[in-house]
């Protein structure tokens, strides 16, 4: 007992001066500000090819909601990861000012630790990867392959929005209206050069992988990203210039309040840029199923066009939903 005793008093001794001494908070502090670096060093990378830059995007999409088309991420995403450890390296420092000074008077040990907090960075950056490459498949995702749609794990069930607007021939329009059949809502907007003529592309090429049965059981709604200026005439002419027909295609508009709140419910970042004078936005299609609930979620993207028109192949097979 007396040797257990002794045991567990140096250890006891041994932790109390690793936690009281000054390099406990030199390490801490040192893979607080350098985790954060990355971060913002990840957040602020090009697109790049390779294993490096597909981890790149795939991490800011997951993390930060970044939008490849627009090159933007959504800020009330990325504050969460930057603030945390800013607040926790401000602690520690008032915690063990006092430590500090003792730790910057040699020079050593303080590279050491250093040293130290830079590999358990990498080794915790190596392991984001390999989880990474574990649910890909060990291997990123190229341009023009097939991977299969994980129909069951992205499936949902939440609410669908619900709005009621005036559609490009000047009907009020709703996706309950539709409830019995599947419902592809989207945004855009009128003035769009960019993203927007990609995003209703992407929903017409998927429209068209599906059989004449299939595509009779889908409708589409596109609502304006910019109601104060897209009225009916605008939507009117962008149907036309991409040629889709209410009642399959309904480009909707309405009161501003209205139309802001469906943008907010699904999600969707944009900010108008005074210097290129259009509207940046982020994307999103939203399926609901038969039964008018939300049931899977897309955005821009090879990949996400050939998941988007499996999704709709397989909600447009199920059965209708009972009176």
């Amino acid at each position: 007992m007396s040797v257990l005793k002794e045991t567990t008093a140096i250890a006891g001794r041994t932790l109390r001066g690793l936690f009281e001494g000054p390099w406990f908070a030199v390490f801490m502090l040192c893979v607080l500000v350098v985790w954060n670096a990355m971060l913002v060093a990840m957040m602020l990378m090009p697109d790049a090819q390779g294993a490096l830059g597909e981890f790149t995007a795939d991490f800011k999409r997951r993390c930060f909601d970044y939008d490849s088309v627009t090159g933007s991420v959504k800020w009330a995403s990325v504050v969460p990861y930057v603030t945390a450890p800013f607040i926790l390296g401000t602690a520690t420092f008032l915690v063990y000012r006092r430590q500090l000074g003792v730790a910057l008077r040699k020079p050593m040990a303080l590279s050491i630790c250093v040293g130290a907090a830079l590999g358990v960075v990498a080794i915790g950056a190596f392991g984001l990867m390999s989880m990474a490459d574990a649910a890909n498949g060990d291997k990123p995702y190229v341009a023009g392959e097939s991977l299969p749609f994980p129909a069951d794990k992205l499936r949902t069930q939440l609410k669908a929005p619900e709005f009621r607007l005036t559609n490009q021939n000047g009907v009020q329009v709703s996706p309950q209206d539709y409830r019995g059949s599947v419902v592809m809502i989207t945004a855009i907007y009128a003035t769009c050069t960019d993203a927007c003529p990609m995003i209703l592309t992407q929903a017409k090429n998927a429209m068209a992988a599906l059989s004449e049965h299939e595509q009779a059981q889908v409708h589409v709604f596109a609502v304006t990203l910019d109601p104060e200026r897209d009225d009916q005439a605008a939507l009117a002419g962008m149907a036309r210039g991409h040629r889709v027909k209410a009642p399959q295609w309904n480009l909707v508009t309405g009161k501003p309040a209205d139309v802001n709140a469906v943008i907010e419910f699904m999600g969707i970042w944009r900010k108008w840029n005074a210097e290129k004078g259009r509207l940046d936005h982020s994307n999103a299609f939203l399926l609901i199923d038969r039964q008018g609930r939300l049931a899977y979620r897309f955005s821009l993207g090879d990949l996400q066009q050939q998941w988007l028109t499996d999704a709709l192949k397989l909600l447009a097979n199920e059965p209708e939903p009972k009176p």
